[in-house]
């Protein structure tokens, strides 16, 4: 799942609005958008030479009754996970800087394959000479380990799953003012997969864009939206035919000013993917970025997500695939301590030249009680369903766990 939203080729004013990376959290939060709002249960973390630094872990238990996500003969598995990591914030002269570490670790009770370790390590720089003006640099490393179920998944059961390394830099800037609204990002990342089986999935991706905007009231930007993704392979495909492909696009839409009931952005337009070989035919498609949150009530927010553009594809026989995603949220506070999400996602993955499509849908309800500021006990129930028309690639899972998470 990670690899396939890293490869989206969008550009989101929001995150242009930030001085510096959008990092997550080492540690999960069930609801965010609603328990990020009580003082009283924010870790203060710990001052030391005039940095603050936020170490927290993450341990959970669950069960999986489809852990290689098979049409059949399924194996189920209990397994563990392990999550730690340490964030530092600090401000340098007039720069903020933020550095964040992480590691993953996963062991299971009987598939012992599939176990695995992943882990980051990002850095970002942020500089806001003015309130209107705010600049942001970030670079990093991570291991990413793939997901049994996604698409183009590992389907090889006798090892673990595909690993992968991830170096990316990227800056980022934005003019934020009454009237007019400029943002621009400019990203590199390697994607680098581990062993020699894996060496024509390597490739190296820059991206840009530039989005304007103006005032249409007092809420809200009209925005218009330029991209421009260039994806270059390490290794040509099998027979020969170069891989590289670069994809330009625009967007038009709007996106609000400021926190409120409603607040994010959301944009659509058109997207052309050129790939490098002359004798692969381009194609044009709908690039499509929503992020909305609606806010009833204090207690209560309500957020959709919508995606569709194209992305890289390895499978044999397809020259393009275009995904379009989609998940619907809702986080409550059901009382001071204790929060929930309910969730549905849904993802189309349409593989252009074999004809081959996948559609998946997948809800997830998880409930978390804050027992002090610093300790929160969690558990969670998913499940997954997945039709192709190709028989190997239909599967449906279910899976559920508790997670005991600690912020110091």
């Amino acid at each position: 799942m990670l690899l396939r939203h890293t490869l989206w080729a969008t550009c989101t004013v929001a995150g242009l609005l930030s001085s510096g990376a959008a990092y997550a959290d080492p540690v999960s939060k069930t609801a965010p958008l609603v328990s990020d709002q009580l003082p009283e249960f924010e870790s203060k973390g710990l001052d030391i030479g005039g940095f603050r630094l936020m170490p927290d872990v993450e341990y959970i238990i669950y069960a999986d009754d489809n852990v290689y996500a098979a049409p059949t003969g399924t194996q189920a598995d209990a397994a563990f996970i392990i999550t730690g990591g340490l964030e530092a914030k600090g401000r340098v002269g007039s720069i903020d800087l933020t550095a964040t570490a992480k590691t993953r670790i996963r062991r299971y009770d009987k598939l012992t394959t599939e176990n695995s370790e992943g882990g980051e390590v990002l850095i970002g720089l942020g500089w806001q000479p003015k309130e209107s003006q705010k600049f942001g640099l970030s670079g990093g490393w991570r291991r990413v380990v793939e997901e049994r179920g996604d698409p183009e998944a590992l389907q090889l059961t006798t090892t673990g799953p595909r690993l992968l390394n991830i170096f990316e830099a990227e800056g980022k800037f934005s003019h934020q003012g009454g009237v007019m609204l400029i943002a621009s990002d400019v990203a590199w990342r390697k994607y680098d997969f581990l062993g020699p089986v894996n060496d024509r999935r390597d490739f190296t991706s820059q991206f840009g864009s530039v989005t304007l905007g103006r005032s249409i009231g007092s809420r809200f930007y009209g925005t218009a939206t330029a991209f421009i993704t260039n994806r270059d392979f390490r290794l040509p495909t099998p027979a020969g035919l170069s891989q590289d492909e670069t994809t330009v696009g625009g967007r038009l839409g709007i996106a609000t000013k400021e926190r409120g009931i409603i607040e994010g952005r959301a944009s659509i337009g058109l997207f052309k993917l050129n790939p490098a070989d002359p004798l692969q035919k381009s194609r044009t498609g709908v690039s499509t970025d929503i992020s909305m949150t609606y806010r009833p009530q204090q207690r209560t927010a309500i957020t959709l997500n919508v995606f569709s553009g194209d992305v890289a594809t390895f499978r044999l026989g397809a020259v393009a695939r275009a995904d379009t995603t989609a998940q619907l949220s809702v986080q409550q506070e059901i009382r001071h301590n204790l929060y929930a999400t309910a969730a549905v996602s849904y993802l189309r993955a349409e593989f252009i030249g074999s004809g081959d499509l996948e559609k998946a849908i997948s809800p997830r309800v998880e409930v978390e009680w804050l027992a002090s500021k610093r300790i929160s006990i969690a558990g969670y129930v998913s499940y997954t369903d997945r039709t192709s028309n190709i028989a190997e690639e239909n599967f449906d899972r279910a899976r559920g766990g508790v997670s005991f998470r600690l912020r110091f």
